[in-house]
């Protein structure tokens, strides 16, 4: 017997410390490791003098002991509280780089955001992603796993720099119909799917990069890579509490173009809207933090929110009640998030793994999870794999429930491998596929791309017949329907020039519309052709190929009844379930867990919240094998409304 492989193509590299994560873990640069971090800038002493009572504001203090930091100090925040009224960065244009703000511990340290704080990391200097212009098609090195690519000019990229590798859209129906994989924006973006890496080394004509080409490109696509001039490098964020009661930044703490950088141990509570957003970034890690409640409710929270991010490592979290609490967007691929518990207030999916387009080759493995949605709601995504989850379809204190997977439309080559779906006696294991909506609701018809089949909506094209000024008009429609209210999108000259628009009251084909904006451009001349997208109302069909293309092995699917079972014909055969695809046990997993935690041929013993390390810290408040600590001021280490039964 053999553990059982994915295909090939829907598989890539994600060895924990290796590929993802920090290259070598955060444990080198802690007290005691092989890189380790010791000379320490107290902000509490001269010339700093930082209050930690709580009392004035010390966010000038922590800044100017940043300013001071050499590569491989640490700045320290000794027990106490700690009020920012302003925030504080790490050098703007990837300035500061390898120094590490270090607290006391979670309940030690805590910082106060009072008011428009922001701990920010790295910069965003270069998010268009345009430089360079030109010599940078890859001509070759467009193959799986490849980690040489060659280009006419490699003179404007520098080693050490995190490169963005953008592929051309797949639309060409005839590829589509053989098993090709579509990449749409219901916008009409162009190079949905992309990649970070690193550039280790180059010549004249050959950058080599880590980590490698994660996908299998299609024959006939073209593919650019641009570099960013400037990014954070070995910053690390640990050991504190952040209260932002009274924050009012939509995002607290922000990673954004940074390369191996790291939040460990944080906690971070009532955040306005996100807790940690990682952008643009490459082999970062979010690493045993709580990240745990909003301020108010409504769309687009999340305890962790990730754009555009490869080769990252999300371990040992607790990401709670900020639904979703997870939103993972706009071609993040190669990341791996893995014993976590992620557990929402109610009424939405926990994790959103396809908010924007088009991420791909994500491994989510061993990780309790009220319910996954890969909406489709801007668009395509593939070939993620969930491997040991418990996906529990429920939340913990018995209310609520909803399917544990949700794949909309736009969705192809997902892998369910040997997870626990559902929980005996409380919520069947539910899979739901190809749904257009966000809420899983109507559908109209039917899509099945891979039988010749696409949807009504699908490469739609118009005629601007009535031109009335530089931004109000009518489209007539050749293809496609629209309906009043829906936001659309036209592009023309080559796909080169694009406006967005409300539809006006529509009559047959016939959509008017006023007020379109765009980028520095006005509405073509009358009678210009245009393509159209039709947004996320459009392409309502319901999605065959989501299932058709959707593999499932050795999952076990609870009844709501009680038991459950595995499904025949999901059966392994000769072959065992691997204990991991991401490079086995963490160096962290604690003494007394089974590891793996989860097994669907002991369905019985893995529907408990207690078997991972990060399920025992979420039910009991605090880490494994460190007693019970309490928050500054008397709070619980948990949240004190938590009101679970077991």
């Amino acid at each position: 017997m053999a553990d059982y492989a994915l295909p090939s193509s829907r598989s890539t590299s994600w060895a924990a410390g290796t590929y993802t994560g920090v290259i070598g873990g955060i444990a080198q640069y802690r007290p005691g490791g092989s890189n380790q971090r010791t000379t320490l800038i107290d902000v509490t002493q001269s010339p700093y003098n930082a209050d930690n009572t709580g009392v004035t504001s010390a966010h000038s203090a922590i800044q100017s002991a940043i300013n001071a930091a050499s590569a491989g100090q640490v700045v320290y925040l000794p027990a106490g509280t700690y009020r920012l009224t302003s925030g504080f960065d790490f050098g703007g244009l990837g300035g500061k780089k390898n120094i590490t703000l270090r607290g006391a511990g979670i309940g030690v340290t805590t910082l106060v955001f009072d008011g428009n704080v922001r701990i920010a990391v790295g910069t965003g200097a270069d998010y268009q992603w345009n430089y360079p212009a030109s010599g940078n098609t890859i001509t070759a090195g467009l193959t799986q796993g490849s980690t040489s690519l060659t280009i006419a000019d490699t003179s404007a990229f520098s080693t050490g720099k995190i490169l963005n590798i953008a592929f051309e859209n797949q639309t060409d129906n005839t590829a589509i119909a053989a098993g090709g994989v579509p990449v749409l924006s219901v916008s009409g973006y162009s190079n949905m799917r992309r990649q970070k890496s690193r550039l280790v080394s180059k010549d004249s004509s050959t950058l080599t990069i880590s980590p490698p080409i994660y996908h299998a490109p299609q024959s006939g696509l073209s593919a650019r890579v641009v570099t960013a001039n400037y990014n954070g490098e070995g910053v690390g964020l640990e050991d504190f509490s952040v209260n932002l009661d009274d924050g009012t930044n939509a995002i607290p703490i922000a990673f954004e173009q940074c390369y191996n950088c790291w939040a460990y141990r944080i906690k971070s509570t009532n955040t306005p809207n996100y807790h940690i957003y990682i952008s643009d970034s490459l082999n970062c890690e979010v690493r045993q933090c709580w990240l745990d409640g909003r301020q108010v409710g409504g769309s687009n929270g999340a305890a962790l929110l990730m754009g555009a991010s490869s080769g990252c490592l999300i371990e040992h979290n607790v990401l709670a009640r900020t639904p979703p609490c997870t939103e993972i967007n706009s071609a993040c691929c190669g990341n791996v998030f893995r014993y976590n518990v992620v557990e929402d207030g109610a009424g939405t999916a926990s994790m959103n793994t396809n908010h924007g387009p088009h991420n791909s080759h994500n491994l989510y493995e061993g990780n309790i999870v009220t319910g996954q949605q890969s909406d489709g709601y801007f668009g395509s995504c593939s070939d993620d794999t969930w491997l040991r989850n418990w996906m529990v379809g429920q939340l913990y204190n018995h209310t609520s429930n909803r399917h544990a997977f949700v794949f909309n439309r736009l969705n192809r080559n997902h892998s369910l491998i040997g997870n626990v779906i559902g929980w005996s006696g409380y919520q069947t294991g539910q899979v739901s596929c190809g749904n257009p909506n966000m809420g899983n609701g109507a559908y109209t018809g039917t899509a099945e791309p891979t039988t010749g089949d696409f949807w009504n909506d699908w490469k739609a094209t118009a005629t601007l017949t009535t031109r009335t000024n530089d931004t109000d008009g009518t489209i007539t429609l050749a293809s496609g329907s629209a309906f009043t209210g829906q936001l659309m999108s036209i592009w023309w000259d080559s796909h080169s020039k694009m406006m967005q628009f409300t539809a006006g009251t529509v009559t047959g084909s016939a959509v008017p519309f006023t007020g379109a904006t765009g980028y520095g451009v006005v509405l073509p001349a009358a009678s210009t052709t245009v393509e159209v997208f039709f947004g996320p109302g459009g392409y309502q069909e319901l999605d065959l190929d989501v299932e058709n293309s959707l593999l499932r092995k050795g999952n076990y699917v609870a009844q709501s009844a009680g038991g459950g079972e595995i499904p025949a014909g999901e059966s392994l055969g000769s072959d065992t379930l691997p204990n991991s695809w991401s490079g086995g046990q963490p160096y962290d997993w604690p003494s007394g867990f089974t590891y793996p935690p989860f097994d669907p041929s002991n369905a019985a013993t893995s529907q408990n919240y207690t078997r991972l390390p990060a399920g025992s810290w979420f039910v009991n408040g605090y880490w494994p094998g460190e007693g019970s600590p309490t928050e500054a001021g008397g709070k619980p280490y948990a949240p004190t409304n938590l009101e679970y039964v077991p």
